[in-house]
């Protein structure tokens, strides 16, 4: 059975889904038809992409409480000059922006292991912010359409 997704709204869209790999590819549905409806040029929606992957895979990855599985919400904004992400998490309170920065010009083989992501993130947003608020993790994307 196949699901449709709802379409956006003009300017704005909100998903909803499981911390599941089978929840990221409902999200990435839902940003792709944002991203078709809005006409946005490949290499935003690339540098998006990537960022989002990585996010919601950290939670995958990391955010299991015993017994609950947490959810994302990823919230499209659509402004004149910028689009803006917000991927929203209920699991326990992670902030990526405290992660060290990876000493990028060290062998891999040296390199602690980690922080390769949200330096990906960084590098690939014009913006990156993070807040914790009513018990969920919020990080704010902001990638510049020009």
């Amino acid at each position: 059975m196949t699901r449709r997704m709802p379409v956006p709204r003009a300017g704005h869209h909100r998903i909803s889904a499981p911390a599941s790999y089978a929840g990221l590819k409902d999200l990435f549905d839902g940003f792709h038809a944002f991203a078709d409806q809005h006409e946005l040029p490949d290499a935003i929606r690339h540098d998006v992409y990537l960022a989002i992957e990585e996010l919601v895979s950290n939670v995958i990855r990391h955010g299991r409480r015993p017994g609950a599985r947490p959810r994302v919400t990823i919230a499209l904004r659509l402004a004149s000059d910028a689009l803006h992400v917000t991927v929203a998490d209920d699991a326990e309170a992670f902030d990526p922006l405290d992660v060290q920065p990876p000493d990028v010009t060290t062998s891999v083989l040296e390199r602690d292991v980690g922080g390769l992501g949200i330096h990906l993130v960084r590098a690939l947003m014009h913006d990156v912010r993070y807040r914790r608020q009513a018990g969920r993790n919020h990080v704010r994307l902001t990638r510049k359409l020009g």
